[in-house]
């Protein structure tokens, strides 16, 4: 067979493998061979004696790109499986999470409605549900700060009505010219 890199003597080709070989260890090389690219790996063994390795590189190019073609396509059908039960599990927090956001956004809205007694309900044991009793807790302040302004009025629209209606029957009196008692 022919060796491009000894322009085809084998001899020489081998003299130069062996040399390299007993000069430092292990020796790999690729050259043409009979029409195909080869891949040597050359073993020092007992005195000029190697082992002498050969196999067709292309050959195994092909067949290492299919082997890790074939891992790579195992590797990223392994990655979906904790992939989409990470999709699925942050999905199902941030729905939990944003469940008690909206009962929260509908009762401050509907005590900005007017609706003192609006109170939010929830079990959780965590910041939003510290944050949810807060919130009730100032829904109940409001609506007793509602409750006592309300008796306010009512006292002091009481206790003008009384002076205001003497005042209103004199300044009849005075309009009719008569005296009082």
């Amino acid at each position: 067979p022919f060796d491009s890199a000894t322009h085809g003597n084998i001899e020489r080709s081998m003299n130069a493998v062996l040399d390299a070989a007993q000069a430092g260890g292990r020796v790999e090389n690729r050259r043409e061979w009979a029409g195909a690219s080869v891949v040597e790996h050359v073993y020092p063994l007992a005195g000029r004696a190697a082992l002498v390795v050969g196999f067709d590189g292309a050959a195994a190019e092909r067949r290492i790109a299919e082997r890790l073609r074939g891992r790579l396509g195992r590797a990223a059908r392994l990655s979906l499986i904790p992939l989409l039960t990470g999709v699925l599990a942050a999905a199902w927090l941030a729905r939990r999470f944003t469940r008690t956001l909206d009962k929260l956004s509908a009762g401050a809205a509907r005590i900005g409605e007017g609706h003192l007694s609006a109170r939010v309900l929830t079990t959780r044991a965590d910041e939003l549900g510290e944050l949810s009793s807060e919130f009730n807790a100032m829904g109940r302040r409001l609506q007793e700060l509602e409750e006592l302004k309300d008796a306010f009025l009512a006292k002091i629209t009481h206790d003008l009505r009384s002076p205001l209606s003497a005042v209103v029957g004199y300044a009849g009196l005075l309009e009719m010219q008569t005296e009082g008692p």
